[in-house]
């Protein structure tokens, strides 16, 4: 009997002494997050104050302490992402006077990928050109998350060199996702077509010509248009293929003619691609071919002429209603369809 009242006496013991354990901790918590947020209520009136003087640094620079330096570090990233022109370029300044941006540049040697990662993310953010070189040296990085992280900043920064880099990561599909290096690109925008063009007409492998010519579909640049063309005659039908839809998200009335012999291909795939970009050009010049591939042996070919016809105005649905009633089967078929989900307003991707 006195063993077991002394045992639910140690057990009340534990029980209470876990019970003030955890309150004590809950409270340190409280502590810890309220003197955070009087930090950040100190700083945020002197980081909101850069936006009308990038000068008035002095309150910011007195920050010695690294949990104050974090705090000011993420407010300032925080307002930085919002930015662009002349303020992005003052806050920048800021990132460089206040020491952040040399943090971020050791910070991609830590030992921990993930303070890596960090830091090649916020570079990017901070815009520094200072950054460049140490961020081309962690696209080396053995952690996959951080090259990324690292050819993502660089895209970001839009330097010569940088771009340069991820050329050569779009050639090297066997250490990075062409989709992803191809994203990146695209975002940079047209001001990099002088890099882009030798590079579309070198001596590459199929797969790296591809890549460039879809690169050029994205940014729409009317100087790859006669380079293109030259590709829509490429051995490989995967390129003809790219170059014809790059061609119609170009869209210049130059490409009609390359587009309508790229119908007669012996590859369906780059037919297909074809009769799909002659809408996208919206050129009337097209339109009897459109309707004779309307009798394709293949559904695909078929489906996107008939889309494309659907896009050139009236002369265009006239001659897709008149094949949706006479003709071949497969043609009356097709056009039936696609005038059906036109009157539905249902999109038709080709």
């Amino acid at each position: 009997m006195f063993v077991a009242i002394a045992a639910i006496a140690i057990l009340q013991g534990v029980v209470i002494l876990a019970v003030l354990c955890f309150l004590t901790e809950r409270l340190a918590r409280n502590i810890v997050a309220k003197r955070s947020e009087a930090r950040l209520r100190s700083y945020e009136s002197h980081i909101l104050g850069l936006l009308i003087d990038p000068a008035d640094i002095a309150y910011l620079i007195q920050a010695t302490g690294a949990k104050d330096r974090e705090i000011i570090r993420e407010k300032l990233l925080q307002q930085s992402d919002q930015l662009k022109g002349i303020d992005k370029d003052h806050m920048t300044d800021v990132f460089q006077r206040l020491g952040l941006v040399r943090q971020e540049i050791d910070g991609l040697s830590s030992g921990k990928w993930w303070r890596r990662l960090e830091a090649a993310v916020n570079l990017g953010n901070m815009h520094s050109q200072d950054a460049v070189q140490p961020l081309i040296g962690a696209v080396q990085d053995s952690n996959e998350d951080v090259r990324l992280a690292a050819v993502t900043s660089l895209g970001r920064l839009g330097t010569a060199q940088g771009l340069g880099v991820l050329l050569d990561a779009l050639e090297d599909g066997d250490q990075w996702t062409p989709g992803k290096i191809l994203e990146i690109l695209v975002s940079m925008g047209p001001g990099i077509e002088s890099e882009i063009i030798p590079r579309l007409t070198g001596d590459q492998s199929p797969k790296t010509r591809k890549l460039y010519v879809e690169l050029c579909g994205h940014l729409r640049l009317l100087e790859s248009i006669q380079p293109l063309q030259t590709l829509a005659d490429d051995s490989d039908a995967g390129v003809r293929a790219a170059a014809a839809q790059a061609l119609g998200m170009i869209g210049h009335d130059s490409a009609v003619q390359t587009l309508i012999v790229l119908l007669s291909d012996q590859e369906r795939l780059v037919r297909a691609s074809a009769a799909r970009a002659l809408g996208e050009l919206g050129s009337m010049e097209s339109l009897e071919i459109l309707r004779q591939v309307l009798d394709d042996p293949d559904w695909q070919v078929r489906r996107n002429a008939a889309v494309s016809l659907s896009r050139l105005g009236p002369a265009g649905k006239d001659l897709l209603q008149a094949a949706s009633e006479c003709g071949p089967v497969h043609a009356q078929q097709t056009s039936a369809h696609v005038i059906e989900l036109d009157r539905l307003g249902i999109p038709v991707i080709g």
